[in-house]
């Protein structure tokens, strides 16, 4: 019965994901009716699934007040990916509203700590959106090892599987064990 909640938000992030954005509101409603049973971290995630599904809508002011929340609660928290989870779409939010200089500095606050953790998922899990993103900010990224992990983020969104993916400075991917290559 834990597992259903779950299960519900993974499927309205991949309708959101994949614009089916009345079927992920329709989701989002049968989660939020039933929100008092789910954990708090459940709980959270569907607050942030309707802050993607508003941003999804072009709703990016909405979205962002949303986020704002979400973010001062997951620091509370202490929930490292969440809050970076958070600020990612906080500068996304940002740059749909034109707001470049926020967007900008988001972004680098993100890449900063992202980096230092080796989350490189954090930023391919959101897809063409934010690989279109990162390659227009990469040219105002002025500090080296952040301009660096940005390449690597878009060069994984490009070729997911190459060698330089599962470099030392990403921890993603691990390369393939013997066994695994002679399969």
């Amino acid at each position: 019965r834990q597992l259903v909640p779950d299960v519900l938000l993974w499927r309205a992030r991949a309708q959101i994901r994949d614009g089916a954005l009345q079927a992920a509101e329709h989701t989002l409603d049968a989660l939020a009716s039933s929100e008092p049973e789910h954990s708090p971290l459940q709980q959270q995630s569907i607050h942030l699934l309707t802050a993607r599904l508003h941003l999804a809508r072009g709703e990016a002011a909405t979205a962002l007040s949303l986020l704002e929340q979400l973010l001062s609660r997951a620091q509370e928290d202490q929930h490292v990916l969440r809050v970076l989870e958070i600020q990612v779409l906080i500068s996304l939010a940002h740059a749909s509203l034109k707001q470049g200089p926020e967007s900008s500095q988001q972004l680098t606050l993100v890449l900063a700590q992202a980096r230092g953790e080796g989350f490189l998922r954090l930023f391919l899990d959101e897809g063409e959106l934010m690989s279109a993103f990162l390659r227009e900010h990469l040219p105002s990224i002025t500090e080296k090892p952040l301009r660096a992990f940005a390449q690597s983020i878009l060069h994984a969104f490009t070729y997911p599987f190459s060698p330089q993916a599962s470099s030392p400075d990403s921890p993603l991917l691990e390369p393939l064990s013997a066994q695994e290559q002679r399969v």
